[in-house]
């Protein structure tokens, strides 16, 4: 029995021993059982130089360890708020972020949290215009996604905030430029319905009516989307008669008109071509009414005359 025993303390010895063992790649191995809170200090002080020297990526790793292996230590709470920056400032913007959201978990009544807040609204919106580098972004995220998604979970929990336009804007824009039409005009409307003061209203009308424009094919398609464009247009127009899209505005306008009305004389042909010239006619008359002063209703009036004038030779 005293020999099971023997060997028993020969094998948990060591591991006792060690237990209060810790790695850092950046200074080895710290026996945290001797002075922890001295050993966390030495380590911030390091930190803080590495930080002040702009080696950012190992300051953020010197912060993180403090964080990890001194949680109860007075440097862990500000070692994690520094490793937040020190990321954003080594351009890995995506750690930063998950950095920072731990920081307002662990912390959320902050003084600081204003600033966080607007600092993770410039890494979505890096995030979603570059190809932001980022050793955390998954394989199957892009930069982009992931950007979206941080904006979108910051107006969901902060959607007050100054920049909660600029923001919403911004994901606007990005599915736009993605040719999402669909989900960038919902999110252009959610800007004029949540944010109606916003510097970006006009803008937003605006791209609303080429979200719209955008989605028309061909005359051989549905016209709906040049409808609501036409209404969107009109809106702006209305609405913002010196906007800055009012000249480009009246412009597509004109553009759409011309494409309604080459879409019902398309009709006006196709009854032509099946030798129904009584519908011909009433098209045709329609197009020249409804579409006066266009192209088209020009072509509309030829097309007119060449039949009457084969009625009466």
């Amino acid at each position: 029995m005293k020999n099971v025993i023997f060997f028993t303390l020969l094998i948990l010895l060591p591991s006792l021993c060690w237990s209060t063992w810790i790695w850092s790649p950046e200074v080895g191995w710290i026996n945290s059982k001797y002075d922890p809170q001295g050993t966390a200090s030495s380590l911030y002080e390091q930190a803080q130089k590495m930080m002040e020297q702009k080696e950012y990526g190992q300051a953020a790793q010197i912060f993180q360890n403090i964080t990890k292996m001194y949680p109860n230590s007075s440097q862990s709470k500000n070692s994690l708020y520094l490793a937040a920056k020190c990321r954003f400032y080594a351009e890995d913007y995506y750690a930063s972020y998950l950095l920072y959201e731990e920081y307002i978990s662990l912390y959320p009544d902050t003084e600081n949290l204003q600033e966080i807040l607007e600092k993770e609204y410039e890494i979505g919106a890096i995030l979603i215009r570059s190809n932001a580098k980022s050793s955390s972004i998954l394989s199957f995220s892009s930069s982009a996604t992931l950007g979206v998604e941080i904006l979108e979970k910051l107006l969901q929990n902060a959607p007050y905030l100054k920049f909660a336009d600029d923001a919403r804007l911004t994901i606007a824009n990005y599915y736009y430029k993605e040719l999402e039409y669909k989900l960038a005009q919902e999110n252009y409307e959610k800007l004029i319905q949540e944010y109606p003061k916003s510097e970006w209203v006009s803008f937003a009308h605006y791209q609303i009516s080429a979200c719209h424009l955008k989605q028309f094919q061909s005359i051989d398609y549905d016209s709906k989307p040049l409808v609501s464009a036409k209404e969107k247009l009109t809106e702006y127009l209305e609405k913002f008669p010196q906007g800055q899209q009012s000249q480009v505005a009246q412009e597509k306008k004109k553009e759409v008109i011309e494409l309604l009305a080459q879409k019902e004389l398309a009709v006006a042909k196709f009854y032509h071509n099946k030798g129904e010239k009584i519908a011909t006619i009433l098209y045709l008359a329609y197009i020249m009414k409804k579409f006066e002063g266009t192209q088209t209703a020009q072509q509309a009036k030829l097309m007119m005359s060449q039949i009457q004038g084969k009625e009466n030779p």
